[in-house]
């Protein structure tokens, strides 16, 4: 048996223009979460850790991140480490792992550059698939050999791309099936951010989230391997930052009230990336004071928020400023009394519209006037 740290992914260094003026934040939030990762190696008695590329977002990373990441590889020793250049930190002339400050890491720190079998222990070997360049569409698992005959040993490949099953156009495409054709006991994959599970196959996902619509993110993944059976694989939460993507519709004070019982729910702003889209369907004056009350307090508390103004401003239009016509007319039916009933042909009677309904056509008709500047 042999229980092993599975993450990749790290980016350190990664800047987010996204983020503004939170960028430095979001980067000491990445090395929070790496020290992290450094602790769940040691407090669960791993046998080895395995990062499948990107430590680095770059090769022009600070010296200063670089050796912060050294100091904590430094600190889970003896713990082997065993790390695979992506296609963010690929090997070659000049790249971050020739730098002084990585060469201050320990001997239990093995950076593999080469496609050659290495033994993790007494009963584990590893087939290390590193990356030279940006960008390739060729299989780096490729050079994986089968199984020997009466070969007992567990077997690892490790590798940083795409497997051909999720994309037709993969940067560095895996065959979905390698695990298999191989006879290995795991793959541990990097490169996609989302943590993905397929049988021996694995993506922990990227440890920390770097942007919007990333969705499960924030994993390292603890594998334990017993000879013949399928892995056990328990992913553990590390991730320090959260990016919302968030657009509501308010039309009365309730909508108001849920959605800041939704905001509640995402726990700490502090820690919280907000990008906020609202539309007003009402002209409420109390209504959107409380909005701008709430834009100002999440602004106050988040880590970064990406609310414009502009979203909670009424789009008012008085009906005799728009030009008669077909237009006009359709504002001041909208705007009648008991708007919501029409007639949908002839002999066909008729269909109420909600209130709702009558709201999202006074929107849109509005939103279109000011676009097109009346």
């Amino acid at each position: 048996m042999v229980k092993f740290l599975h993450t990749a992914d790290w980016q350190v260094g990664a800047s987010s223009t996204v983020a503004g003026t939170s960028s430095r934040e979001l980067r000491r939030n990445r090395l929070k979460v790496v020290k992290r990762i450094g602790r769940e190696a040691v407090e669960r008695h791993v046998d080895f850790m395995i990062v499948a590329g990107d430590m680095f977002e770059n090769h022009d990373v600070d010296d200063m991140l670089v050796s912060e990441v050294v100091g904590v590889l430094n600190s889970i020793a003896p713990i082997p480490v065993f790390i695979i250049p992506g296609n963010h930190d690929f090997s070659g002339h000049e790249c971050v792992w020739e730098r002084k400050s990585w060469k201050g890491v320990g001997g239990h720190v093995r950076f593999l550059a080469e496609q050659e079998e290495i033994s993790a222990n007494e009963a584990t070997v590893l087939y290390p698939c590193p990356v030279h360049q940006k960008r390739s569409g060729l299989d780096p698992t490729a050079w994986i050999p089968a199984r020997g005959e009466g070969d007992l040993r567990l077997r690892i490949g490790i590798a940083h791309g795409s497997l051909d099953t999720i994309s037709d156009l993969a940067n560095f495409p895996i065959d979905g099936k390698r695990a298999e054709k191989a006879a290995l006991d795991y793959l541990a994959l990097g490169d996609w951010h989302g943590m993905k599970i397929d049988g021996r196959t694995a993506y922990p996902g990227t440890p920390e989230q770097t942007n919007f619509g990333e969705e499960r993110t924030g994993n390292v993944l603890i594998v334990t391997l017993h000879g013949g059976s399928m892995p056990e694989i328990e992913a553990v939460h590390v991730g320090e930052t959260r990016w919302l993507d968030l657009s509501r519709d308010f039309r009365e004070s309730s909508d108001v009230a849920q959605f800041e019982k939704e905001l509640k729910e995402q726990g700490n702003p502090a820690s919280c990336v907000f990008r906020v889209r609202t539309r007003l369907l009402t002209d409420d004056v109390q209504l959107i004071d409380r909005l701008r009350i709430l834009r100002h307090s999440l602004g106050e508390e988040a880590l970064f928020l990406d609310w414009p103004e502009e979203c909670i401003r009424p789009i008012t239009l008085d009906a005799q400023s728009i030009p008669a016509g077909l237009l006009a007319d359709a504002e001041l039916l909208l705007a009648a009394p008991g708007a919501g009933t029409r007639a949908d042909g002839v002999g066909a009677g008729t269909r109420e519209y909600t209130a709702e309904e009558v709201a999202e056509a006074r929107y849109l008709l509005r939103d279109y006037l000011r676009r097109t500047d009346r």
